[in-house]
């Protein structure tokens, strides 16, 4: 049985590793950045923390994906966004145009973050879990949902205009809302796979 300071010195040792650090803070980013929790109608868990950590998390997988670093300039628009929104939410309503350019914008920034993980699944899996597969997965659905889901809003909004809000319609948000929820505890799951394969990787080649 290991002893208490070996315990503290692999944990220590994992905290130090870019890849471990970087891995963890983009699994936390994308649970923020998709589940909300709102009481009072304040977000608890605001989208700006999940954005400015997969900022953080880019210098630590730059390394492994160099590609990443094209995500910056993105981040940090989305991270700016919705930090104002946040704060001021009425400006989200009154500046819907540029509310719906900003998701477009979030939804590619989330595609190709997925994306370049799965680049590093493919280094990292061991052999005959499939991660870089099964991200690449969820991306997809999760793009196709949230690609679905901006079209019935705007519809919705429409139909608002018409004070007509048809009944089918609230029950499809309502199945389009549970599966973007289970797809990205999926999602975050598989972000948390990897690192733990990434890690024992790295423990058996030394």
């Amino acid at each position: 049985m290991p002893s208490w300071s070996c315990i503290q010195m692999e944990v220590a040792e994992m905290v130090r590793d870019p890849l471990y650090r970087g891995l963890s803070k983009t699994a936390w980013a994308l649970l923020l950045i998709y589940i909300d929790l709102e009481v009072n109608q304040v977000d608890l868990l605001p989208d700006f923390v999940g954005y400015l950590l997969i900022l953080s998390a880019i210098g630590n997988l730059k390394g492994e994906e160099r590609d990443l670093i094209l995500l910056r300039p993105l981040g940090i628009l989305l991270a700016v966004w919705s930090g104002v929104t946040w704060a001021v939410p009425p400006l989200e309503e009154r500046w819907q145009f540029w509310s719906i350019l900003i998701i477009l914008t979030s939804l590619y920034f989330v595609f190709q973050l997925v994306t370049n993980l799965a680049s590093i699944a493919a280094k990292y899996q061991l052999e005959g879990v499939g991660l870089d597969g099964r991200l690449l997965r969820y991306r997809n659905r999760i793009t196709v949902l949230e690609t679905t889901n901006v079209l019935l809003v705007s519809l919705f909004q429409f139909c608002l205009d018409l004070m007509e809000t048809p009944l089918t319609l609230i029950f499809i948000f309502m199945g389009i809302a549970i599966a973007q929820f289970i797809l990205a505890i999926c999602l975050v799951k598989a972000v948390f796979d990897l690192r733990r394969c990434a890690r024992r990787l790295k423990a058996e080649t030394g």
